[in-house]
């Protein structure tokens, strides 16, 4: 497990009927699976478990058939490697070695979109024990000459949760 105690991710009004409710971003250190989450409002605390989920972000939002894209993963558990698909099927990755994630749950890779797809296709990564998916529209097949291009710069935001984040990150059950 990994300890994140004190961890600060926002602060918020607390409203008249004594609810309250807002976003923010994880941090950067925070890997897929449970999280206990700690709320302070004056001298009275409370917790739960949050389940952080892992994202993936694309480099572009279409791309040509036969072309490359730019795979962004944060959130994933741990070190290890990670594996892609293009609607369910193995996708070629475009270096010699594997996409490797690092210790705070994150990795980058080529991924090659094939020449026999088209239209609207889900990428997705996991890391054996968490998935996460983006859509991208397939267009018309680039020519022969020359290399796949790699497209784009990151379209998607990064995860959010609802709570302080101040706690203890353990396996998930």
């Amino acid at each position: 497990s990994k300890n994140y105690v004190g961890v600060f991710i926002g602060r918020t009004t607390i409203l008249q009927d004594g609810s309250l409710n807002f976003a923010l971003r994880l941090p950067d250190e925070a890997t897929a699976g449970p999280a206990l989450v700690f709320l302070s409002v004056n001298d009275s605390s409370s917790s739960t478990i949050f389940m952080v989920r892992p994202s993936i972000q694309l480099s572009a939002v279409s791309a040509p058939a036969g072309s490359a894209v730019v795979v962004t993963g944060s959130g994933f558990s741990g070190v290890g490697a990670i594996s892609f698909s293009i609607n369910g099927q193995d996708a070629v990755v475009m270096t010699r070695d594997a996409v490797i994630i690092d210790a705070f749950g994150s990795f980058s890779g080529f991924v090659a979109i094939p020449s026999h797809v088209a239209g609207s296709v889900t990428i997705s990564a996991t890391d054996g024990t968490y998935t996460a998916g983006a859509q991208i529209a397939i267009t018309a097949t680039l020519g022969s000459a020359g290399t796949a291009p790699i497209l784009g710069g990151v379209t998607s935001a990064a995860p959010t949760a609802t709570a302080v984040l101040s706690g203890t990150v353990g396996p998930a059950p």
